[in-house]
C-alpha cells in the first residue's frame, strides 16, 4: 500500500487521527473539575432541564454547547471520563473535517490535506481547549464552523446555513463564518456567488442576534461592553503581532529569547521555497487570503486578554486561529520535494507531540492541586460558617485551578458554607507557600508579617464578620487565631 493510497482512505485517516490524539492526550483523563467547571455542574445538578430556561446561568449565549453538555450529564452524570471523551472526540473530528475540506478541494494535494488536519490536532496550543471542560464551547463551535464551510464549498447551501446557526449557538466565534466564506469566494474569483447568498446569511445573522438580545437582554453580554467593545488600532495590531510571535517562536516552551529566535529563524529558512514560489507566481492574492484568514479568526477575541507567551492561559481564544497556523505550516512543508516533506513532517510531528504531552501534564498537576486543596478545606468545620481564605490557587503554570468555583464545589457536596477570598495565587510547584500581591507572608502565628497595606486593610475591615480565617501553605490549611489577628492589627497600626 502506497502513501498515496493511505492518505486517500478517509476513514483510515480518521483512525490515525483518533489513535494519535488519544496517545498524546491520554493523561487528560486524569483531570477532574477545575474552576468554572464547578459552576456549570452545580447549576445542572440543581436545575436539570430547567437550566435551559435561565440560559444555564451564563452571561454568554451558548445554548447549543450547554445543551450538549446537559445531555452528556443526563446520560453519564458527573462521569468526568465521558466529558473528556466527547471533548477529545470532537477535537479529532475537527481535524478530520479540515482534512476532508482540503481533500475535496484538490484530491491531488492529499499530503497537504492530511498534514493540515494532523498538525491542527497535535499543536501544543490546544490543551486548554481540549482538556478544560469549560472550554468545550470552542470545540463545538469550530466543529460546526468547519462543517458549514465544507458544505458551502460542496454546494449544499442549506446544510451550510444549518451548521452556521449551530456554530453561532455554540460560541460567538461562529459569527466570523460569513467573512471566511467571503474570503474564499474572493480568492476563487466568485464574488457574484457570495452575493447570491448574502441576503439569507444576513437574515440568519439578524435572527441570531435578535435571539441573543431577547435571552441576554443585551447584544453584548459576556464580559460586558467595556471589554468586548474596547477596540482600537493599537489593540488590534498588538494582538496580531502577539499571536504571530507566540506561534512562530514557541517561546513558552523554552523561556529563552535565543532559542525562540532560533526557532523563528528555522521556520524562516524552511519557508524559503514557499516564499520563492509566491514571488515567482506573483500570487499576492494567496498571500492576502491567508493573512486575512489569520486576522479574521482572531477578530472575536481581538481585544480580550492577549494569549500568553509564558503559559497555557487563554490559549482557547486562538483555537480558530490555529487552523490558519496549521494551514501555513502545511504549506511550508509541502513546498519541498517528497523526501524533504517526509523529514520535515517527522520532525515537526514529533516535536509537537512531545510539547503537547508536556502541556497535558500541567493540567494533571493542576487537577491534583485542586483536589488536594478542596479535600483539605472540607476537613475543617466549615458547615454554616463564614470563612475568609487568604490565598487560593488560581492556576498552575497557566492551567486553571480555582479562579472560580470554590463555593459551587461546596454546594455540589451539600456543604452549607460561605467562602470569601483575599488573593489568588499562581502555583509553579505542587508544594506551595503563600504569596499575597508578590510579598510573602511567613510565620503568621508570630509578629513577623510581610505583606502590603492593601491586603491588610481588606483583612482587618472584614475580619470581624468571619468565624475564622484560613491560609494555605505546604499543602495544608492553617487557621489564623484571635491572637494572630491582634498581631496583624498591631503591625498595621
Amino acid at each position: 500500500m502506497t502513501n498515496k493510497n493511505i492518505f486517500h482512505k478517509k476513514y483510515f485517516v480518521l483512525f490515525i487521527f483518533l489513535i494519535w490524539t488519544l496517545f498524546i492526550y491520554f493523561k487528560s483523563f486524569s483531570v477532574g473539575l477545575l474552576s468554572d467547571d464547578f459552576a456549570y455542574f452545580n447549576g445542572v445538578t440543581k436545575d436539570g432541564w430547567n437550566s435551559i430556561l435561565n440560559n444555564f446561568n451564563d452571561s454568554f449565549f451558548l445554548p447549543l454547547s450547554h445543551f450538549f453538555q446537559l445531555v452528556i450529564f443526563k446520560l453519564f452524570g458527573q462521569n468526568i471520563y465521558a466529558f473528556h471523551v466527547f471533548q477529545l472526540l470532537f477535537h479529532v473530528l475537527i481535524g478530520w473535517q479540515i482534512y476532508l475540506v482540503f481533500k475535496e478541494i484538490n484530491d491531488k494535494k492529499i499530503i497537504f490535506a492530511f498534514l493540515t488536519g494532523f498538525l491542527f490536532l497535535i499543536l501544543p496550543y490546544q490543551t486548554e481547549t481540549t482538556i478544560w471542560l469549560a472550554s468545550v464551547s470552542y470545540v463545538f463551535c469550530l466543529f460546526f464552523a468547519v462543517l458549514s464551510i465544507r458544505y458551502y464549498l460542496k454546494g449544499y447551501i442549506y446544510l451550510c446555513y444549518v451548521f452556521l446557526i449551530s456554530s453561532i449557538f455554540c460560541k460567538e466565534m461562529g459569527y466570523v463564518i460569513p467573512i471566511i466564506i467571503f474570503l474564499i469566494d474572493f480568492k476563487q474569483n466568485q464574488i457574484p456567488l457570495f452575493k447570491k447568498k448574502l441576503i439569507p446569511i444576513s437574515i440568519i445573522i439578524i435572527i441570531c442576534l435578535s435571539l441573543r438580545i431577547f435571552i441576554l437582554d443585551s447584544l453584548i453580554g459576556g464580559y460586558g461592553e467595556n471589554i468586548h467593545l474596547n477596540v482600537n488600532l493599537n489593540t488590534v495590531l498588538k494582538s496580531i503581532v502577539a499571536y504571530f510571535i507566540k506561534y512562530f517562536t514557541f517561546y513558552r516552551f523554552s523561556n529563552s529569547i535565543f532559542i525562540s529566535l532560533l526557532v523563528l529563524t528555522s521556520i524562516g529558512l524552511i519557508s524559503i521555497p514557499l516564499l520563492k514560489n509566491l514571488y515567482i507566481e506573483k500570487n499576492f492574492k494567496k498571500l492576502f487570503f491567508i493573512t486575512a484568514l489569520f486576522i479574521t479568526t482572531i477578530l472575536p477575541v481581538i481585544n480580550l486578554e492577549i494569549t500568553s507567551f509564558h503559559s497555557i492561559q487563554s490559549d482557547r481564544y486562538g483555537y480558530f486561529n490555529t487552523v490558519v497556523f496549521a494551514i501555513i505550516l502545511s504549506q511550508i512543508i509541502c513546498s519541498w520535494n517528497k523526501s524533504k516533506i517526509i523529514i520535515l513532517s517527522t520532525v515537526i510531528i514529533s516535536l509537537f507531540s512531545i510539547l503537547t504531552f508536556y502541556d497535558t501534564k500541567k493540567w494533571v498537576v493542576a487537577s491534583e492541586i485542586c483536589n488536594q486543596y478542596l479535600k483539605e478545606l472540607i476537613t475543617h468545620e466549615i458547615e454554616n460558617k463564614n470563612i475568609l481564605i487568604l490565598n487560593i490557587p488560581d492556576n498552575y503554570k497557566g492551567a486553571y485551578v480555582l479562579r472560580n468555583g470554590i463555593n459551587e464545589y461546596l454546594n455540589l457536596n451539600n456543604i452549607n458554607g460561605n467562602i470569601s477570598l483575599i488573593n489568588y495565587q499562581s502555583f509553579n510547584s505542587q508544594i506551595s507557600g503563600i504569596k499575597l500581591n508578590g510579598s510573602e507572608l511567613l510565620n503568621v502565628e508570630s509578629d513577623l508579617i510581610k505583606t502590603d497595606s492593601i491586603v491588610l486593610k481588606a483583612l482587618l475591615l472584614d475580619s470581624i464578620k468571619y468565624d475564622f480565617i484560613l491560609y494555605y501553605q505546604d499543602k495544608s490549611f492553617k487557621k489564623l487565631n484571635p491572637e494572630s489577628r491582634l498581631l496583624l492589627k498591631k503591625y498595621f497600626n
